[in-house]
């Protein structure tokens, strides 16, 4: 029986040290020749099996290096544009809440000053009207302590001028009246179109119907004339 050296140990031997083995030479033993061919068959297979073994292990390598880097990659694009979206997100919504309080601000501005024009409005009508009353007390009460032969040859004027018989008071009454109105509405007018300049563009909003000025000023220069005429017949 030819037997292979025994090493220390369960030592891993190579493809040369199998063709390199020696053994005992024994009475009946095995056929040397046979048992080489053998040995050499099998270090033949184990040396392809260690190259192709080495083989696998760089490319189980390579593979595995490119999966890391994959998934690198993966986790960069699922962090990075999520990252940016939020971001993106939060200041639009932001910049959304900024314009909408300036808008609310400049709505809210521009009733202000709405308010505060017709308030001014009728303030500086009411003012108007009893400027023009105390115009017109003056000028009747001028024309009262004239000669009575005056009143009489303006009536007789006025038949030859068409008929005309307008009293004096009621026409300084409109033209006090008039003049006063057109004074202070031109400086309220003045004041609310700085104040708009100031707030730029601002959003157009619907307003609650008003009379026109022509009607409300109307009314109050026949309301004006009336009350003068029944205090100086």
């Amino acid at each position: 029986m030819i037997e292979m050296p025994r090493e220390r140990g369960a030592q891993r031997r190579t493809p040369q040290a199998i063709r390199a083995a020696t053994f005992s030479q024994r009475r009946r033993g095995w056929d040397e020749d046979e048992v080489r061919e053998f040995l050499s068959a099998m270090a033949d297979q184990i040396q392809e099996a260690d190259a192709e073994r080495a083989s696998l292990r760089a490319e189980a390598e390579r593979l595995r290096s490119d999966a890391e880097r994959l998934r690198s990659e993966q986790r960069d694009r699922q962090n990075g544009p999520t990252e940016i979206n939020d971001r993106a997100v939060a200041l639009f919504s932001q910049a959304q809440q900024v314009a909408d309080r300036l808008v609310e601000e400049a709505v809210q501005h521009a009733r202000d000053l709405m308010t505060a024009a017709r308030t001014q409005q009728r303030e500086i009508l009411q003012r108007a009207h009893e400027a023009a009353e105390t115009a017109a007390r003056e000028v009747g009460g001028h024309a009262s302590r004239s000669e009575p032969g005056a009143r009489g040859a303006a009536g007789t004027a006025g038949d030859r001028l068409g008929g005309y018989s307008t009293p004096v008071p009621e026409i300084e009454y409109v033209r006090t009246f008039a003049h006063v109105a057109q004074v202070q509405l031109r400086s309220v007018l003045d004041a609310l179109t700085e104040q708009v300049d100031r707030l730029g563009q601002v959003p157009h909003f619907p307003e609650e119907p008003d009379l026109p000025p022509d009607t409300e000023v109307s009314w109050q220069l026949e309301a004006g004339p009336h009350t003068q005429s029944s205090e100086y017949r």
